[in-house]
């Protein structure tokens, strides 16, 4: 957590011993920190006012990046250590489904 008006850390989460966070998302009704971890092969759930993890959904292997979707309904993780992409609704929280893609020869 930073305090941006004093620009410092002001507290830290600790996902997991060897975590390796890759990236963050914010859920559409700011209530759920969203974030990518490549070490864990998945997506932690993060309570934004408390600061302490609510979950966990396991993505794939390789868990790295986070997008939106347009319509802010899903949010699309890549992971890069299968060549996959998760799908995970915004609203229940929730794995709903994953795209397998063919690795290149």
């Amino acid at each position: 957590m930073v305090d941006v008006e004093a620009k410092k850390i002001v507290k830290t989460l600790m996902l997991k011993a060897d975590a390796k966070p890759q990236d963050v998302k914010t859920s559409p009704d700011g209530k759920v920190f969203y974030v990518a971890d490549m070490i864990s092969d998945g997506v932690w759930m993060i309570d934004p006012e408390k600061f302490e993890k609510i979950g966990f959904l396991a993505t794939g292997k390789g868990a790295h990046g986070l997008y939106a979707s347009r319509d802010s309904k899903v949010l699309y993780c890549s992971n890069r250590g299968e060549g996959s992409i998760t799908l995970i609704d915004f609203h229940f929280r929730k794995i709903v489904k994953k795209w397998q893609f063919a690795k290149a020869r």
